[in-house]
Order: structure tokens, then sequence, then C-alpha cells
């Protein structure tokens, strides 16, 4: 009987630390999803989104051949990106083309 106490509580104590590991890394995936806004203010010029959420697209006005929000993993830093030479590939575009306003 006293084995018996000991395998249950070892499958015990080995199955909390399975649950607390997977709310763990459920955690860590949600932070790497987090992406960084951009907004097409003048032709040809991205600057970064205020907030963290999705800009709003119904801002989005006066057809210029860009999109009017792109995204990234990272960060690339406040100054204002050149829609023609970006610094990386964005991982999201808008298909609404026009100046965010």
């Amino acid at each position: 009987m006293n084995n018996f106490k000991k395998v249950a509580l070892g499958l015990a104590i080995s199955g909390l630390a399975v649950g607390f590991s997977a709310f763990r890394t459920a955690e860590q995936k949600k932070e790497s999803l987090a992406n960084f806004y951009y907004v097409l203010t003048s032709p040809g010029i991205y600057t970064k989104a205020p907030g963290s959420s999705m800009p709003d697209l119904e801002r989005c006005a006066n057809e210029v051949p860009h999109p009017c929000v792109i995204s990234f993993a990272s960060d690339q830093g406040s100054n204002p990106l050149n829609a023609n030479s970006l610094p990386a590939t964005p991982n999201y575009q808008s298909s609404e083309k026009g100046l965010w306003q």
C-alpha cells in the first residue's frame, strides 16, 4: 500500500507540472504574436501607430498605391519608414490602400 501512495503522489505531481507548463507556454506564445502597427500618414511614409491594437481601417482615404496599415512582429523604431524601402517584410498589409487620417 505504501508503494501505491508513492506512485499516486508521483503521478499527481507530474500531472500538475505538465498542466502548469502548458499555461506558461501559451502565455509565451501570446507575447510572440504581438504586432507593431505602422500607418501611411503621407504618400510613401509610414509612422508608428498609436496604441498597440489594430488601427481603424475606416480612417483610410485618398487612394495611393500603398497599403494603409502594415505591421511587423518586431518594433521597427519610431522613425518614419519609407514605403519603397521597408526594413523587413511586413507580416500584415491591409487590403485598403490610402492615407490613414
